[in-house]
């Protein structure tokens, strides 16, 4: 489907008075329970379009690239977990839940994360796949990565440095 220039006028014209009609203070969509827990869901759409002028020899293309859709739940201090999903991929991106030490052993000696992740590797671990800067990972990373795994994680983070250690499996 191309969209017409109609289509982007429309969409263009609208998407403001769609916008001033949501509560910009709970964005993403949220709710927060009386006892501090947060309830969020978060989508993303990416759609790609290349439109080549003159005669390159190469086609025009255009193709919905993500279609994602999340939830996250979360008690600051204590815990928070998280499933994502991509529908365009048909695969699983997040579904892991991170426990807050201080919360549980009285005394601050990391975060522990369990479940599917995004392992850290390269800088592109520590930026969203929204990130349009880093639609493609670095070539020494591509050779190394192990993308997303189903593993348990433990974080030291502190002003003047951050420990990081894990596990993954296949």
């Amino acid at each position: 489907m191309r969209p017409t220039p109609l289509f982007i006028a429309l969409a263009l014209t609208t998407a403001p008075l769609a916008a001033t009609a949501a509560d910009w203070d709970n964005w993403p969509t949220k709710t927060t329970f009386s006892d501090g827990t947060e309830l969020a869901a978060t989508a993303n759409i990416a759609y790609d379009l290349n439109d080549f002028s003159g005669g390159s020899g190469i086609d025009d293309a255009d193709a919905v690239r993500r279609k994602e859709f999340g939830a996250t739940l979360k008690k600051k201090g204590v815990y928070d977990a998280m499933v994502y999903y991509d529908f365009q991929a048909d695969t699983w991106l997040d579904v892991f839940v991170r426990l807050e030490s201080k919360a549980f052993f009285g005394s601050d000696i990391g975060r522990f994360r369990f479940g599917y992740m995004k392992t850290p590797v390269g800088l592109d671990a520590g930026t969203s796949s929204r990130a349009g800067s880093f639609l493609e990972t670095a070539l020494p990373v591509q050779a190394f990565y192990e993308g997303r795994r189903t593993g348990a994680e433990w974080v030291l983070e502190r002003p003047q440095y951050l420990l990081q250690a894990g596990a993954y499996g296949g």
